[in-house]
């Protein structure tokens, strides 16, 4: 039985350091090739790397990179001459710079030229490390490769000291596992000497390899030769650790994204946006958008929409992520009525008359009073909150309110100290209510009738304390 942990590797989509590093090793078993991995600085800096090719490297090396604090990878080819000048081409799937800027920032002062290719391949967030490994092993192969490119370089649009090779531009097996259903068509129109070029041991063309990974999705045609890669690769790493091959692979795969999104749907749905009395509304509304996005934009959901050639979260997603972003978006309206505040100062007035009443009976039926408000504020506050849209939450938030007050200030007119608080709470939901709330989404009660409910609040209520106190 495979431990759990160790199982979901075997089904990983992207490639690890380690996975990179044994699917080099499973190559050069089979031809030569000097191909290397680094990750920020292990297992040296990249710049320490250059300066070792420039002295003493071999004619052409393959360098699969990426900085420390990333997750994104990029492939470079560099050839040395017989002087240790360098000629680096970066390859970038996406058109990521992040992995870009080290290398720029070391070529400055050098004698180094430096082609970039940018974007335009990759169109999901999890590939890079699959383009980089097929595109690192084809570059080693392309014996002419910085000869083609200088014969298409030019200088960079958006950057007049870079020369810049476009992707349309590329040798074919640098582009055959692209991410456009439209991208090849392009391709050969640009190049049509490339129309009959057999580009694998199958004896397809680009063409016929690009459709033959087509996938038909609800939202159209997926471009899926990258996930058939992908495949490939998990399979021969996972023989490198002595696991055979799984037939059931894709499917399992896909089982495996289809849990994960269905763990995120569970996640974001019991994120607690209840009130508690330790945080301020802010606090946890800050905290709450932390989580959210955390779950919503986690590498093994972004991994799962790959593997089902989805383009955009599921429905059920969608509609859990939206409920939730509302449910917090309520968190910030009510504490810039300052809600929250106000029940912090009801809850230590409370606890306070609970002390009184240990002593003075005579502070029991108040207490009682003002433990039910307490009660009854926090459970309008939450009932607002938990809400579904199509419910009038915004009248009920104010009937509870109201229905609080009322019911609290039949007892609490004798305590003078609890109608202050009572009516500084008051004045800032008024204030509040009249000024509005600048973002649509958020509003709770329309100008055009906040004016009518105030005098109702304040002339039923305020009044009403006012008389008896």
């Amino acid at each position: 039985m495979i431990p759990a942990k160790e199982e979901a590797e075997l089904f990983r989509y992207r490639a690890s350091k380690a996975d990179i590093e044994l699917l080099i090793a499973d190559k050069k078993e089979k031809r030569d090739i000097n191909c290397h991995v680094i990750v920020g600085n292990d297992p040296c800096s990249l710049s320490d790397f250059l300066d070792n090719l420039s002295k003493n490297g071999q004619k052409r090396t393959q360098l699969i990179f990426k900085i420390a604090s990333g997750e994104h990878w990029s492939v470079m080819d560099i050839q040395r001459d017989k002087t240790g000048r360098l000629s680096i081409f970066f390859l970038d799937a996406i058109g990521h710079e992040h992995n870009l800027k080290p290398l720029l920032n070391y070529s400055k002062g050098k004698k180094i030229k430096v082609i970039t290719s940018m974007g335009e391949l990759q169109k999901d967030s999890s590939s890079c490390s699959i383009f980089c490994i097929d595109q690192a092993f084809h570059m080693s192969k392309i014996v002419d490769l910085h000869a083609q490119l200088a014969q298409v370089k030019k200088q960079d649009p958006k950057h007049k000291a870079r020369l810049h090779v476009d992707p349309f531009d590329l040798p074919p097996v640098l582009v055959k596992n692209v991410q456009s259903v439209s991208f090849i068509g392009k391709y050969l129109t640009k190049h049509p000497e490339y129309e009959h070029l057999i580009i694998n041991k199958k004896g397809q063309t680009l063409r016929e390899y690009a459709a033959s990974h087509y996938v038909t999705t609800a939202d159209g045609t997926i471009a899926g030769a990258i996930q058939y890669k992908q495949q490939r690769y998990r399979t021969r790493v996972n023989k490198s650790k002595g696991y055979p091959e799984d037939p059931h692979y894709k499917e399992k795969l896909a089982a495996q994204a289809q849990n994960t999104i269905a763990q995120a749907i569970k996640k974001i749905d019991h994120l607690n946006v209840d009130f508690d009395p330790s945080q301020s509304l802010q606090e946890i509304h800050s905290a709450l958008l932390l989580q959210l996005k955390k779950i919503r934009d986690s590498r093994p959901l972004k991994d799962a929409y790959t593997v089902l050639n989805l383009k955009k979260p599921p429905q059920a997603l969608q509609e859990v992520i939206a409920k939730k972003q509302e449910q917090i978006d309520r968190l910030l309206f009510l504490s810039e009525m300052k809600f929250d505040k106000h029940l912090v100062i009801f809850i230590a007035k409370n606890d306070e008359m609970m002390e009184k009443a240990k002593k003075n009976p005579d502070y029991e039926k108040a207490t009682q009073t003002t433990t039910v408000f307490c009660e009854a504020l926090v459970a309008a506050m939450n009932k607002f909150l938990h809400a579904r849209a199509e419910q009038p939450f915004k009248e009920n938030l104010y009937d509870d309110c109201k229905m609080a007050i009322r019911n609290a200030s039949k007892i609490l007119h004798k305590h003078r100290e609890w109608i202050g608080a009572i009516k500084k709470f008051l004045i800032d939901i008024a204030a509040f209510l009249t000024l509005g709330f600048s973002d649509g989404k958020l509003g709770i009660f329309a100008k055009t009738d906040s004016g009518q409910k105030l005098d109702a609040f304040e002339v039923d209520v305020v009044n009403q304390l006012n008389a008896t106190g």
